[in-house]
């Protein structure tokens, strides 16, 4: 204790025990006691347990080490608290959940007077295990997509939320797998693009599996239309651009 303050206190408890005046005396009295309530609770902790070491406070100002700063709850879940100084009277240390955990929305709400070790941090520095994925509820689906179901796949909270199912980026949706290549569209149907018609082999079909009207001179799906007459840098043919890139000696404009 802070020896000033327990001088204080003394002094301010002598004064009244000294009033002649019973009503003056007991109101004096309950004062001090107020006071000394006041200026000798210690809301926090006053001490943390860091594996076998000790870290006590000093003026109510904790030092956290830089190594051995975790502690092991009796549930198995490691806690790991940054290094530095913090102020018991103001806040808790900052600290961080293991993998496939998160900080529980209580956290940083409960106070002990004993020492923090394996048997209540988890009443203080709250960690909750994510929800997997397929555990989430059966409404929240993909679209488009597959729910993802292993083990290692959970949801960004301790309860699935729509977010997670949602997005360009949704946490628990597998992306459906992209559409068949013109290429290997063109080698499975066994067809050509029209005359003249140059082929987009590193484009995808329309659909998950090509069909024959991506081929076609209608949707231009796998398929380069020749250069129109205006396009042409040279002209030779009497048809103008409807022969293959414009002619023999002729290419279309960049």
């Amino acid at each position: 204790m802070n020896v000033v303050k327990i001088l204080l206190v003394l002094g301010l408890g002598y004064v009244a025990l000294n009033q002649k005046s019973e009503k003056t005396r007991n109101m004096l009295l309950v004062v001090t006691g107020l006071f000394a309530f006041c200026m000798f609770s210690v809301e926090g902790f006053d001490s943390i347990t860091f594996g076998g070491d000790n870290i006590t406070a000093s003026d109510s100002v904790l030092t956290i080490p830089a190594s051995g700063n975790t502690i092991t709850g009796d549930d198995g879940i490691i806690y790991t608290f940054t290094p530095g100084q913090f102020n018991i009277n103001t806040g808790n240390p900052a600290y961080n959940c293991p993998t496939n955990n998160v900080k529980a929305d209580n956290r940083g709400t409960a106070a002990t007077d004993s020492l923090l070790d394996a048997s209540n941090i988890n009443d203080v520095f709250s960690c909750v295990p994510k929800q997997l994925c397929r555990s989430a509820d059966a409404t929240l689906t993909c679209s488009p997509g597959t729910k993802k179901s292993g083990d290692s796949d959970y949801c960004e909270g301790s309860t699935c939320s729509s977010s997670d199912f949602s997005g360009s980026s949704p946490t628990c949706c597998q992306p459906p797998p992209p559409n068949e290549t013109c290429e290997d569209g063109k080698t499975r149907l066994k067809v050509e693009c029209p005359k003249y018609y140059t082929d987009k082999a590193d484009e995808n079909c329309a659909a998950a599996t090509c069909v024959a009207a991506d081929f076609s001179t209608t949707t231009q799906k796998c398929c380069t239309a020749p250069c129109s007459d205006d396009n042409c840098s040279i002209s030779i043919w009497p048809s103008g651009g409807d022969e293959a890139d414009c002619g023999m000696f002729s290419k279309c404009k960049p």
